[in-house]
């Protein structure tokens, strides 16, 4: 197509050819109508005919469409031709980062490189967008110091039809070609000439041919900074394509090293084999903006501790000790009159009203909170601190009953007398900052209890000491959210902390001790290290068994978890009864609605599923959706679990017309920012195209 230099298409002027690929070439153009240089990529008419090949070329320039991102290579124009379509595109002056474009340049800038590459994953799977073949060759650095992410074409919106699956090496339809891009180093998957991805690049997901999510991207990010930040390919070198491909699907990768430790532990988490241990693209970014300002707070806390070191260690020897002798003094008086108000109280709250008034109606938990917290208000007006006692302790049996909008309202107002009547390092303040935080937890609301579990560990650090059971407690509570924002490398230090913290002070055979033996097998799971957690959580229950005795509702937590270890590894004569004992220890323990139990009745029936004991598994599901409709709140990420789990199970017994509101509901969910991972919206989008596709039939 050399005889389109010197032609138009509409007001575009062809001047220049750039390269020339499997469907078609890609020219300089000049837009007569705005003056401005741009790059035209066509398609030739022979290719337009494959249905698949026009398909990618239309969706690359309705993805490009979507974004509008400084950091993203803009689309200005789509044209249908006689002889060809055509891209117009932005004109990007500049070295890709394959051809050493950020080779001489420091951390710092490195950095600044890594964030920009990120924000474009920020921006791009937020709207469903998946690019599917993230590498150095389509990241571009600009004179300015500007990365332009290109190439979306093989990009797939999560609303597009199911990724094209990878036809095994052994059929012989793989082949190998050079890279066009001139770094001549970059195998391509192709089928029947299509590109389907770069293997050095790609998640072992995409290698073993399964679709592509956004954890696939977040893997190819971790080999992209790995290769920035170190200068090498994360791959060892292969004989053949078969021996490489196989390296990818374990994620054979070469360890990041000679690096920033907390930026070498970001990339190996990335490069995790399990796509669930990958964190999300907004969790990338927030981690390489705290990397890049470590040099700045490490020159703000050296200034700091220059100037008032000798000082402040002996003045703050003096002022601890004073202050813990006051303090102490204080405590006990006010303690002993706070317990006698507050033993009062509760005798009198929770003395039974006359069996004539309530008509032989008997008198709920919920009822006898609700009258307390009325009494509160009204009986201990001018005992502030006191109310906040009581109001913190009430707010979290609220907690416990699943009666959250309850709890909010007592926590809300036992920390604005603390934070109001107390100073700024009082346990207290730290009690109520943690029930809250806690709160926050369970409603899935992280963002929002993170600065208060940190806040509630640095008062505790400070007034009680480094070693107390209160900071295990708070250490523990961190990394518990830690975990479900997928922050494993910060979790897991946290974990260990409290748990040696619980072992020199309670001893061994506490309950605590269980707890952090608990979670931090749960954390491991997560991770697909199920060799770790399995012992782990053996040993959790057998604390647990001794402390609590056999029916107690932390042991069913534990044994819920172990039983979903067991179904994850395909056990499943080992998960049932587990599974089973969980769900009756919980069912004996807990009032009928309590969110605790929608767990256990949804692994239950994910582990009859699997057993093809479908008719078993339907009741428990609708248990499991109704429990956490009423006690969780409209956008938690459990809840759209449940819709998932309903409607694919319907679906699967062909009740169409039942199955599509669940699972509207769930994308809805979901594509608000419901934080259940990308993984989840992924597994949505694909059973409403199967429920589509089966209405279609029918």
């Amino acid at each position: 197509m050399s005889d389109l230099l010197g032609t138009r298409v509409s007001h575009y002027r062809i001047v220049d050819f750039l390269s020339r690929g499997g469907m078609g070439e890609v020219y300089v153009g000049f837009d007569e109508k705005l003056g401005r240089r741009v790059v035209m990529k066509s398609i030739r008419s022979e290719h337009r005919l494959i249905a698949e090949a026009k398909t990618r070329f239309l969706r690359e320039a309705r993805i490009l469409s979507q974004l509008a991102h400084p950091n993203i290579c803009q689309i200005f124009d789509y044209i249908e031709g006689e002889d060809a379509d055509f891209l117009v595109l932005e004109m990007i002056s500049g070295r890709s980062l394959a051809e050493g474009a950020a080779r001489d340049l420091d951390l710092g800038e490195k950095l600044r490189i890594a964030r920009q590459i990120a924000d474009v994953l920020v921006i791009t799977h937020a709207q469903g967008i998946i690019h599917r073949d993230l590498k150095t060759d389509n990241i571009m650095l600009t004179p300015e110091g500007q990365v332009k992410v290109l190439d979306f074409g093989l990009s797939r919106s999560q609303m597009d039809e199911a990724t094209l699956r990878l036809i095994a090496s052994a059929t012989g339809s793989f082949r190998t070609e050079a890279n066009g891009g001139g770094s001549g180093r970059s195998q391509k998957l192709t089928e029947a000439g299509i590109v389907m991805g770069t293997l050095q690049y790609m998640s072992p997901e995409q290698a073993r041919g399964s679709e592509a999510t956004p954890a696939s991207d977040l893997y190819s990010l971790g080999l992209v900074l790995q290769e920035l930040f170190t200068g090498s390919l994360a791959y060892e070198p292969a004989a053949d394509f078969e021996a490489l491909r196989q390296r990818v699907i374990a994620a054979d990768t070469r360890p990041m090293s000679g690096s920033d430790s907390h930026l070498a532990a970001l990339v190996e988490r990335l490069k995790s084999l399990a796509p669930a241990a990958r964190p999300a693209a907004v969790d990338v970014a927030e981690r390489l903006a705290w990397i890049q300002g470590k040099p700045a707070r490490r020159r703000k806390k050296v200034l700091l501790a220059a100037g008032v070191a000798a000082l402040a260690v002996f003045a703050a020897a003096m002022a601890l000790q004073t202050r813990r002798a006051v303090r102490a003094e204080r405590t006990a008086e006010a303690e002993a009159a706070a317990a006698k108000q507050i033993s009062g109280f509760l005798v009198e709250l929770f003395q039974v009203p006359d069996p004539s008034e309530g008509r032989g109606r008997a008198v709920t938990a919920g009822e006898i909170l609700d009258e307390g917290a009325r009494r509160i208000e009204a009986d201990l007006a001018g005992q502030p601190l006191v109310q906040a006692r009581l109001m913190d302790t009430i707010g979290n049996v609220y907690i416990n009953l699943g009666l959250f909008r309850s709890a909010q309202e007592q926590l809300d107002k036992a920390l604005r007398i603390r934070q109001a009547r107390l100073g700024a390092d009082d346990p207290d303040l730290a009690r109520s900052l943690n029930s809250l935080a806690l709160l926050y937890k369970d409603l899935g609301r992280y963002r929002e209890a993170e600065p208060l579990y940190e806040r509630s560990l640095a008062i505790r650090e400070r007034a009680l000491g480094p070693g107390h059971p209160d900071v295990a407690d708070s250490l523990n509570n961190l990394a518990v959210l830690h975990v479900l924002q997928g922050m494993m490398d910060r979790a897991e230090p946290l974990y260990r902390r409290a748990l040696e913290i619980r072992e020199k002070a309670l001893g061994p055979g506490h309950k605590d001790v269980a707890t952090s033996l608990s979670n931090l097998a749960w954390m491991y799971f997560t991770q697909g290290l199920f060799e770790k957690a399995e012992p782990l959580y053996r040993r959790a229950l057998d604390v647990f068994e001794h402390a609590l005795g056999p029916d107690h509702p932390d042991l069913g937590i534990t044994l819920n978890n172990l039983g979903a270890l067991y179904y994850r590894q395909g056990r499943y004569a080992d998960a049932l009864p587990v599974f089973r004992r969980a769900l009756e220890i919980k069912e004996q323990a807990l009032p009928v609605d309590h969110p605790d139990l929608a767990p256990a009745l949804n692994n239950l029936a994910m582990l009859y599923r699997a057993q093809g004991r479908r008719v078993e598994a339907g009741p428990l599901l609708e248990s499991a959706l109704r429990i956490r409709e009423k006690s969780l709140g409209p956008s938690h990420p459990e809840l759209a679990r449940s819709l998932f789990n309903l409607g694919r199970l319907y679906r699967e017994d062909g009740r169409v017309m039942e199955a599509r509101p669940l699972l509207e509901r769930a994308r809805a969910m979901l594509e608000q920012g419901a934080a259940a991972g990308p993984g989840l919206l992924a597994d949505v989008l694909r059973e409403i195209e199967k429920v589509n596709s089966e209405t279609v039939k029918q």
